[in-house]
């Protein structure tokens, strides 16, 4: 007998969540600003202050903690605000209004047809409880024409992941749901020590804070973001900047049992994806594919820089099993610098690194100089993100889909159910196998 799968149904948006500070979650109150700011039909405006603060909010903290940029500055850009508010007519009274009242800053240091003008929050409405609010797409056209633009470039695939997106949960966890940014230090336990542990003056445990805590809501409000392919065909969702210690939070219903999910990752993925770019006659390159591909290349890495360097920072890693967890974290973050950072800097922030490459794969570190230097220091990671989409995307969650299997993505890992586990590694090492690499999976 054939076993066959039930289909599930296509979700469609037909509401918004919009996180929103407390000072405009009262209507009144939201619609007394847009009066005040000169806008003559307030209650068809809503939408634009929401999609306005919700923008500055959730951007700023997905800077923060994807490239370590948590100044606040959101570049929003003219083509879109006539897309989503039809022009600039609605756009600059309730800026100019926001910046009157001092809730938020404006950068005018742009440069036209290269640098968008940049604005952020002030702490004065940076520090206020936000909370998610819904907006029916039937009542407001800012928030039908954001759901639009959202979805414009979505392919049959995203359709079918962001469906099954809507279907995962999240536990109610006490910390968040009895914290609020004045007082979350105030409840010592294990979420907190998440929060606070290494952190730095750029980084600090509200920037942390107040990032869990929007994901968290999110979730719990039913608010799955998920925006269009970008251009180096990666999709970016609520799962995909979700800290790891709240994934292990998420589940699913399954015939009306509650379900935990299961994570494949694959080991030494950023340079797994770099030899997607490396010409094979590099010398040195088969090397440092089996290294790679063994799923040992950060602990050879740091055994290099140790004899590179006897008396450096890895002096006492001689061999692999004496590479501890500190260390190989170190050369992990040392690397990411080295192949993703400016040339003009690698010596700086990941010289360990650099000299242990060029002592022991000459070849290969000329030709990541050289094509940092042709195109940009940002050419060789784009270039990994297109392979990384076409091997998660379009061969992994395409074919898991095709199943109708539940997953999700999170860039080159795969969330899913127990007993699909092991379709999943097919499937990824499949991928692999098309850019003739194998692959090492940790299953989680």
């Amino acid at each position: 007998m054939v076993k066959t799968r039930r289909k599930m149904k296509t979700n469609y948006r037909t509401e918004l969540g919009y996180q929103v500070p407390s000072i405009f979650r009262n209507r009144d109150v939201a619609l007394a600003f847009l009066k005040s700011a000169g806008i003559k039909n307030p209650n068809k405006s809503i939408g634009k202050l929401y999609y306005l603060l919700n923008h500055l909010r959730v951007n700023s903290h997905v800077n923060g903690r994807r490239y370590g940029n948590w100044k606040g500055w959101v570049p929003i850009s003219r083509e879109i605000i006539r897309k989503l508010f039809g022009n600039m007519t609605f756009f600059y009274p309730i800026i100019k209004k926001l910046e009157a009242d001092k809730l938020i800053q404006i950068d005018n240091s742009y440069e036209i047809g290269k640098q968008c003008k940049q604005y952020r929050l002030t702490p004065a409405i940076d520090k206020e409880e936000w909370k998610l609010v819904k907006v029916k797409s039937a009542d407001c056209s800012t928030t039908r024409k954001v759901i639009e633009y959202s979805m414009k470039k979505w392919r049959p695939i995203d359709h079918k992941l962001y469906n099954r997106l809507t279907q995962f949960n999240i536990d109610e966890i006490a910390f968040f749901e009895q914290t609020t940014e004045h007082n979350f230090q105030d409840f010592p336990c294990e979420m907190l020590d998440t929060l606070v542990e290494g952190c730095t003056s750029n980084e600090t445990p509200l920037h942390r804070y107040r990032f869990y805590q929007r994901c968290y809501n999110d979730i719990m409000g039913g608010e799955w973001r998920y925006n269009e392919p970008d251009r180096f065909g990666r999709r970016h969702n609520n799962l995909t900047n979700l800290p790891k210690v709240l994934r292990q939070h998420l589940y699913v219903f399954k015939n009306g049992i509650k379900r935990r999910l299961t994570s494949i990752d694959i080991s030494n993925s950023q340079v797994l994806l770099l030899l997607t770019i490396l010409p094979d006659t590099l010398q040195g390159y088969d090397i440092f594919k089996e290294s790679v591909e063994e799923g040992c290349f950060y602990e050879l890495l740091a055994v290099l820089c140790c004899r590179s360097r006897p008396n450096g920072k890895y002096k006492d890693c001689t061999s692999a099993d004496k590479v501890s967890k500190e260390l190989r974290k170190a050369v992990k973050k040392e690397y990411f610098y080295y192949v993703y950072g400016d040339n003009n800097e690698v010596t700086l922030t990941s010289g360990n690194v650099f000299q242990a490459m060029y002592e022991n794969f000459n070849s290969i570190n000329g030709y990541i100089c050289f094509l940092k230097n042709r195109k940009s220091y940002q050419y060789p990671s784009r270039q990994m993100q297109r392979a990384e989409s076409s091997i998660i995307i379009d061969h992994v969650c395409y074919g898991a889909v095709k199943q109708e299997l539940m997953v999700a993505q999170i860039y080159d890992s795969i969330l899913c159910l127990e007993e699909d586990v092991e379709v999943i590694k097919q499937l990824m090492t499949e991928g692999f196998k098309n850019k003739n690499l194998k692959v090492t999976l940790k299953v989680e």
